[in-house]
């Protein structure tokens, strides 16, 4: 088994909990929600059949179901509580499969998205990226 450290802050996260962690949330504002897994996702050739953290299929992470009953241009979010000063956002992501869109990050200031800071379009291949 892979190990990790122990989270360094309350924004740190990792799943085993099989739920978002206490400083993350869903936007309420999204067509559908993240869901905790633990091995493979239902849909065939898509998805990791482990998580990152143990690299079994014991671990858990958070995934969107991008194929059926999903439909083009549907949003999936989660946000995070308000972070004061600057941080470094780290996050592992597996984007593979033929109805794999496009995977976004934001910063909100004063309720406003504006533009992505970072973003990923379609299939990325059977590999997870940090």
């Amino acid at each position: 088994r892979q190990s990790t450290l122990a989270p360094q802050s309350p924004w740190d996260c990792n799943f085993e909990q099989g739920v978002l962690c206490a400083t993350w949330s869903h936007d309420n504002d999204a067509d559908f929600r993240w869901a905790p897994k633990q091995g493979q996702t239902p849909s065939m050739n898509t998805g990791p059949t482990s998580d990152h953290t143990y690299g079994t299929s014991d671990g858990w992470y958070i995934y969107m179901e991008a194929s059926f009953p999903q439909q083009y241009n549907q949003r999936c979010r989660i946000v995070s509580e308000e972070i004061q000063g600057q941080k470094c956002l780290q996050f592992w992501y597996y984007m593979y499969g033929m109805d794999v869109d496009t995977l976004n990050v934001y910063i909100k200031v004063n309720n406003n998205m504006g533009k992505p800071v970072w973003t990923r379009t379609r299939d990325q291949g059977d590999l997870t990226f940090i």
